[in-house]
């Protein structure tokens, strides 16, 4: 009698031919269920819901953890950690379901992570959509612009053209027609400044030129060496004002294909430099050699040098060294537009400067280049 104290006992078969109920555990027969109903009610086995707050809670910091994904992490990596955190969620509720009796939902933190990952791509698409139109926009605007400030520039350069010939004109006139000597002084005088004036709306539309989208670059067989040449023999008669000894040594070599417009002006535009900024009775050096991929040309001089703080700026457009603007004129294009040639023909340039000594500009050129004769895209 003991071994049934304190128990509960069903009486019936363990397999009955009556009717099976369907339940959430399966089809039970009418013992199993009440089996089933009297273990919950004598273990007090009741399924329990947290409060809403709870839930309420639970989900808005599942949101914001999902938005903190979306927002700071690859799409890719997010949505491999919301799979992760979907699982792992189902999962404990499970086991908390199991061993506690406590309701958590687990289909309902799927549709969450879903629902945020939906909107919040739609939202990101949304926003990057308006910034490319802005983008978009703000290019169309600045295109404008550009084309509208080398116009103008252009316009006006070719009006200051006109007056300047004529000025220059009249001056070759009265230097013919009177002989006197302060006259002629003066005369002079206002024949170099028209020179730099015209040069520096020169170098102004030649910026403009090269950096317009049908710019090309027009290649043809040449030999290197014929075009320092004839710059040296352009720029002979300056550096003889300042007594300035051209020096060459040039290795023959072969031809090769370049635009001798082009590195003709990258050669004046060297060379010129060197012979404004070395001292009278001083010496410039003129070398070009070939190795197995390029060209290498080099102009030395022994000038007063370039600051160091200056070495990387000497490049850049209208831009000279700090103390140049007191001691020589020029337009700070040169060496921008140095720079801009050669690289077009797929050379590099370099410099090397010590103050007081000298200064050291070298270019190559390769001697198979792929550069095509494609219309540039300009620098806007």
């Amino acid at each position: 009698a003991n071994a049934f104290k304190n128990k509960i006992i069903l009486i019936g078969a363990e397999t009955s031919s009556g009717p099976q109920y369907l339940t959430p555990l399966g089809p039970l027969s009418r013992s199993e269920v009440l089996a089933h109903v009297t273990d919950t009610l004598v273990g007090d086995k009741w399924i329990r819901l947290w409060s809403f707050p709870f839930y309420a809670l639970l989900f808005l910091a599942l949101t914001f953890f999902a938005v903190f994904l979306i927002t700071q992490y690859p799409q890719s990596v997010a949505l491999v950690f919301m799979l992760w955190l979907a699982l792992s969620i189902a999962a404990v509720s499970a086991w908390i379901f199991d061993t506690f009796y406590l309701w958590i939902p687990a289909y309902s933190p799927f549709i969450l992570l879903l629902a945020t990952w939906i909107i919040f791509i739609g939202y990101q698409a949304n926003r990057i959509e308006r910034l490319n139109f802005r983008l978009q926009q703000e290019q169309k605007y600045l295109s404008e612009l550009e084309q509208l400030k080398n116009n103008f520039v252009s316009l006006i350069s070719h009006d200051l053209k006109t007056p300047i010939a004529k000025i220059q004109a009249i001056v070759d006139r009265l230097m013919t027609q009177h002989t006197s000597p302060e006259l002629q002084d003066d005369l002079k005088s206002l024949r170099r400044s028209g020179d730099e004036l015209n040069k520096y709306i020169q170098s102004i539309l030649k910026v403009l030129r090269v950096e317009s989208r049908d710019f090309k670059v027009h290649k043809e067989v040449a030999d290197i060496n014929e075009v320092l040449e004839e710059a040296i023999s352009q720029l002979g008669p300056l550096a003889a004002e300042k007594d300035i000894r051209l020096q060459t040594e040039l290795e023959p070599m072969f031809s090769v294909e370049f635009d001798t417009t082009l590195i003709k002006e990258v050669v004046v535009n060297l060379i010129e430099n060197a012979i404004k900024y070395t001292p009278r009775g001083g010496q410039i050096e003129i070398m070009s050699t070939e190795t197995e991929e390029s060209i290498y040309v080099r102009v030395k001089d022994n000038g007063e040098g370039i600051r160091p703080e200056d070495m990387d700026t000497v490049w850049g457009k209208f831009t000279r060294g700090r103390d140049q603007d007191l001691k020589s004129k020029g337009s700070g294009l040169g060496l921008y537009l140095v720079k801009y040639f050669i690289e077009l023909h797929g050379g590099k340039v370099s410099l090397e400067s010590k103050l007081g000594t000298g200064t050291t500009v070298s270019f190559t050129l390769p001697l198979n280049d792929d550069t095509s004769d494609a219309p540039n895209e300009g620098n806007t």
